[in-house]
């Protein structure tokens, strides 16, 4: 029994990515399979014992036979009668959602376990969803919104803060990645007006906040749009990145420029160093020339010794041909 537990490889991130456009009847559909476990008795911090679940065998349009898992807490199952990580015993426990039940059915022993589950899904689930305008869902997500607890109660408050017309899979990511009624509220205030889903997911996953966004703004980004806010945290643009480079001289700068700073490591300590050697004002596509082909302090100096001007584009097309003196 171990060994076959311990075949089983895929990760529950798998879950996130259906969004295939079946569309599930308005009806109570089952699902079954084969499931494997095993109790990891070393409490969370809150004192919490787990159960590692993993299903065997799913088939579905992306994964045929693939495997994936999940833990849950032990006292979210109802009816495991587990009392250590060693517990050998018949195994008849359910994990209920507002999505339906998955029913396990099978033996434990010595703390590894398996055996056959079968999900049922909620009709009063599917309506509640159907009346959100949560479009095309089909029995693999439905499971998905039971294993990740998606509730009616959430999704209501998603539609009441201005979320719909959304399909299963952006469902299913937004409650994955910590989209909240309360988030979505806090963008509008900041003047948001248009939030996809597909951006919302995208802020949360990169960590775009509305305190970041707040402290952008009070660094004088003047209400960047979703997708430069995106990429501010993709590069690690940062309020004390804009912060330093203001200090320099560099104000109100253009998102993309920003971008493009932090990719090509236009860094405030780069720039300090081309006013040491002289070259004050520098335009940011020629700070970022200089990072791509290698103009440092060291490489200015030289340069000027050989009779460069201390111009950025002689030092550019000088770095470009090679050391040579000019005629």
């Amino acid at each position: 029994m171990r060994a076959t537990v311990l075949t089983v490889l895929s990760a529950l991130s798998a879950l996130s990515a259906f969004s295939a456009p079946a569309v599930l009847a308005q009806s109570v559909t089952g699902k079954s399979g084969k499931w494997a476990a095993e109790l990891r008795w070393r409490p969370r911090q809150d004192g919490s014992r787990v159960l590692w679940i993993m299903f065997e065998g799913r088939n579905n349009r992306y994964d045929e036979g693939g495997d994936f898992g999940f833990s849950k807490k032990v006292n979210e199952l109802t009816g495991l009668q587990a009392n250590d990580s060693r517990w050998s015993g018949p195994a008849n426990f359910e994990l209920r959602r507002d999505a339906g039940i998955i029913r396990f059915n099978g033996r434990f022993e010595e703390g590894w376990g398996e055996g056959t589950y079968r999900f049922e899904g909620d009709s009063r689930f599917l309506k509640a969803i159907d009346l959100a305008h949560v479009e095309d869902i089909d029995e693999d997500e439905l499971f998905a919104m039971a294993i990740h607890d998606v509730r009616t109660d959430w999704v209501r408050s998603l539609q009441q803060a201005g979320v719909s017309d959304i399909d299963a899979g952006e469902l299913l990511a937004m409650q994955i990645h910590g989209v909240t009624p309360e988030f979505v509220r806090e963008l509008k205030g900041l003047g948001y007006t248009s939030l996809p889903a597909d951006k919302l997911i995208a802020l949360r996953v990169h960590g775009a906040t509305p305190e970041y966004i707040r402290d952008m703004k009070a660094r004088g980004v003047l209400l960047p749009d979703l997708d430069d806010l995106i990429s501010f945290r993709v590069h690690n643009v940062s309020p004390a990145f804009i912060k330093e480079i203001g200090a320099l001289g560099y104000e109100h700068v253009d998102p993309d420029d920003l971008v493009s700073m932090k990719i090509h490591g236009v860094t405030p300590q780069f720039i300090q160093s081309m006013v040491d050697v002289g070259l004050k004002n520098i335009d940011i596509d020629e700070l970022v020339a200089f990072r791509i082909h290698g103009v440092d302090e060291d490489f200015i100096r030289d340069a000027v010794k050989r009779g460069v001007d201390l111009d950025p584009d002689d030092l550019v097309q000088y770095r470009i041909m090679g050391r040579k003196k000019r005629p």
